[in-house]
């Protein structure tokens, strides 16, 4: 059995026939069996090329050589969250989502900076923002691969201290207002572009949380503010499920 996300694919030897095209591949020895709804599989190598075979019946391939192992894009590679109380998950018996990442991919190197409470904007009485975390990133782990941001939450309860903020037009960091939401993010995502090139950046948009009614603002500010700068985020406001007291 080889197994990808929730789906279970399963090599079968000796086929005596070709499957048809919505059943599976005949590679000469074998069939690789695909669920409904399946359009295409990834195989690691092939004459060693990493290559997508589209549904075709009869396509065949030498059984030796086919690799059936599963191309892991987080392979090796080191991984770095700052957030808030949800990234940090730091409740005792919660296993956060950091946490289940990483028992999940243990050949990656997974480190979480989030904190309870902190903020994306800064406050002028404390230094508790994630815009903190990531020079202490950049001095622990310069190697990190992917820097994944996320919060906002904080900032709506403690918005008296912290104003919501406007994009900017431009890419001047001196432009940037760190002491709002918008500024405070828009910092991050220019911190980490100049002090990490060519590494990957996500934003995490934060679930629903009850009577936060200004939090849909802000996330959306947030989702324009990762459009501009070309950061992927996930969604996780709109399309997580989930409306938490």
């Amino acid at each position: 059995l080889v197994t990808v996300g929730e789906a279970t694919y399963t090599l079968q030897s000796k086929a005596s026939e070709i499957q048809s095209a919505t059943s599976g591949y005949h590679f000469q020895d074998y069939i690789f069996e695909i669920p409904e709804g399946c359009n295409r599989i990834y195989l690691n190598k092939i004459n060693n090329k990493e290559i997508v075979l589209k549904k075709v019946t009869g396509f065949k391939v030498k059984a030796e050589d086919i690799d059936l192992s599963i191309v892991n894009p987080l392979e090796g590679k080191t991984l770095c969250f700052a957030g808030d109380s949800i990234t940090a998950a730091s409740k005792p018996g919660v296993k956060g989502y950091v946490q289940i990442m990483a028992e999940n991919n243990p050949s990656a190197h997974f480190y979480n900076y989030a904190v309870d409470g902190w903020t994306i904007g800064m406050r002028s009485d404390n230094n508790h923002t994630i815009q903190n975390k990531l020079p202490v990133i950049l001095s622990e782990h310069p190697e990190s691969d992917y820097i994944i941001i996320q919060g906002g939450a904080n900032d709506v309860w403690q918005s008296q201290y912290i104003p919501m903020g406007e994009m900017t037009s431009g890419f001047n960091s001196g432009n940037f207002d760190r002491y709002t939401f918008a500024g405070g993010l828009e910092w991050m995502f220019n911190y980490i572009m100049e002090n990490f090139p060519g590494k990957k950046i996500g934003f995490i948009c934060t679930h629903q949380i009850r009577n936060l009614t200004a939090f849909k603002t802000y996330m959306d500010l947030a989702k324009n503010i990762c459009k501009k700068w070309a950061v992927p985020y996930v969604n996780l406001f709109e399309e997580g499920q989930l409306n938490l007291s």
